[in-house]
């Protein structure tokens, strides 16, 4: 990442620049998703070889970069006053950046294992509302080992056979 920000940029631009990474991650998701969706999805260089991670890595690292330049910039007084007016939320108040969690697994081989797998899944990707059941699947079977693989590898990727897993 570039240690130096352009004397060329202004705020407008960086804004603009953060918008359309915005726009491109959002596209790299759905295409990862579409990915992940195929029959052979397992076998994929793309998955095999954690492409997704290292796309992630590098939209992070983008944010980060720009929103370093952007503090380089005055902040707008009044839009931050007319913003506390309206009681939204301030910096404060927006949850901490943590470290990206991996999902966890389960072989199906020791069946004590099952309450803690089930109740981070259930955390991580059961409960999440943005995420569709399609998707839910596949992150599922990505995380079965062994046995458990075994018993759910007839099980094809719909939406429709979540509920039932």
């Amino acid at each position: 990442m570039k240690e130096r920000y352009p004397d060329t940029l202004n705020k407008t631009i960086v804004q603009i620049r953060l918008t359309a990474v915005d726009g491109l991650w959002n596209e790299i998701r759905k295409t990862h998703n579409e990915i992940a969706l195929c029959a052979d999805a397992e076998r994929h260089e793309y998955i095999t070889e954690n492409k997704f991670d290292k796309i992630d890595q590098v939209y992070e690292e983008t944010l980060d970069w720009l929103s370093i330049v952007m503090t380089k910039f005055p902040k707008d007084i009044e839009s931050n006053s007319r913003r506390r007016e309206r009681n939204e939320d301030s910096d404060d108040d927006l949850p901490a950046k943590l470290p990206r969690l991996d999902l966890p697994s389960f072989s199906g081989n020791n069946y004590e294992d099952w309450e803690s797998f089930a109740d981070i899944f259930r955390t991580l990707v059961y409960d999440a509302p943005r995420i569709k059941e399609t998707t839910k699947l596949q992150y599922l079977k990505t995380c079965l080992k062994d046995t458990a693989a075994d018993l759910n590898e007839d099980v094809t990727i719909l939406g429709v056979n979540y509920a039932s897993t």
